[in-house]
């Protein structure tokens, strides 16, 4: 099977670790020692429960990624929240509220409804702001997020929610032909070998973002 556009260039999670630990010591920016100080200390504690919930059930896995999936938040909030704009760097609370948790079922999870929720400070909209994403002020169902990431969605579909597109072609409003190079995500055979000479000569290999022009119209979600 061709690869996929994300697997042109990916490094192992070994791999990825290790470049984290550098950040960590060598953080990609001048900051002051308290924030240098979050930035390191998030980055650790996402690694060590990221670690940790691949050494337990799947019962308790997802309180661990949760919690790793939050440290990281805070290191990027602590990096790229500009010191100029006399915000705090720190987030306070998750930012999402679902709609309706009592009515929550295993057999309908996917269709269960988020949005986003508190004050800017919190993660999940500090992050939005810095990575220029929606901050879902409208609820959107879980089943559309999951089809916004291309590495779970193409293997692992649910139900009838649209799959990822090109950020940057065009898509069918339901009036018009869909473009069918908008539902191309694995990379052509010039593409592979043009990403090889690249890194053969330490050169990065550009990969396209995606996104899903039915639900999210300025999220990109996947944009390395």
């Amino acid at each position: 099977m061709p690869k996929r556009y994300f697997e042109m260039d990916s490094d192992s999670p070994e791999e990825s670790w290790r470049r984290i630990r550098m950040l960590r010591a060598v953080p990609p920016a001048p900051m002051p020692d308290s924030r240098r100080t979050l930035f390191a200390s998030s980055l650790e504690q996402a690694q060590q429960q990221f670690e940790a919930s691949a050494r337990i059930g799947f019962e308790s896995r997802a309180l661990n990624l949760y919690y790793g999936l939050s440290q990281a938040g805070r290191a990027l909030s602590s990096i790229r929240t500009a010191m100029a704009s006399g915000k705090s760097p720190k987030v306070s609370g998750h930012g999402l509220k679902i709609i309706d948790l009592r009515a929550v079922r295993v057999e309908t999870l996917f269709d269960t409804r988020i949005r986003g929720e508190g004050r800017n400070d919190t993660s999940f909209r500090r992050l939005a702001e810095l990575l220029d994403s929606d901050a879902l002020a409208e609820p959107v169902t879980l089943g559309a997020i999951w089809h916004m990431l291309p590495e779970v969605s193409l293997d692992h579909p649910v139900g009838a929610h649209p799959g990822p597109l090109w950020a940057e072609r065009p898509h069918s409003d339901g009036t018009s032909p869909v473009d069918p190079r908008a539902f191309s995500v694995y990379a052509t055979s010039d593409e592979r070998r043009t990403a090889e000479r690249r890194r053969a000569v330490g050169e990065s290999v550009p990969r396209p973002s995606f996104g899903n022009a039915q639900t999210f119209r300025r999220w990109r979600v996947f944009d390395p």
